[in-house]
């Protein structure tokens, strides 16, 4: 059995769902808003939004991936997507909630795909060529970013 499946990148994006969960389910607004990572760098709440608004996007190149041969990818700015989105002023539970069910319907979804579905490939405009498969590695590899960042920003001995 190949080590790179679907099945694993739904599996740890699973795991990483929970990872973010427990990290930040207990945090006061407060706790979320005051540290930052770096003098001009998010708090959590930015980075949560950051997270929530790209399960979104991933969600829609995958499904554009899986409905249409070789689809074109739509880029996104995050620096514009934070202010569009108003990161600065929002609920860290809200943010979450919405995070988590939106990630819950993806991993559904992902579920439910053929294995014909996961070599498929759309054309992301800065990065080329992306299948499937390689969409849901993508959304583990920044989970696990943003998780480390969100540590970071919490815990200032873990700064490197």
């Amino acid at each position: 059995m190949p080590f790179v499946t679907p099945q694993r990148f739904i599996t740890a994006m699973g795991k990483s769902r929970d990872m973010i969960r427990l990290t930040v389910q207990d945090l006061t607004q407060a706790q979320a808003t005051t540290a930052r990572d770096g003098d001009d760098g998010w708090n959590v709440v930015e980075v949560m939004c950051h997270l929530r608004d790209f399960e979104k996007i991933f969600w829609e190149r995958a499904q554009a991936i899986d409905e249409t041969d070789n689809p074109t990818l739509k880029g996104y700015d995050h620096e514009q997507l934070a202010l569009l989105n108003d990161y600065a002023n929002q609920q860290i539970d809200d943010v979450l909630a919405d995070f988590l069910k939106t990630r819950q319907h993806f991993l559904f979804w992902l579920a439910e795909r053929p294995d014909t579905a996961w070599d498929r490939v759309g054309t992301h405009p800065e990065n080329g060529e992306i299948t499937l498969l390689g969409q849901a590695v993508q959304v583990a590899t920044h989970d696990m970013d943003h998780l480390e960042q969100i540590i970071r920003i919490l815990k200032p001995s873990a700064r490197r």
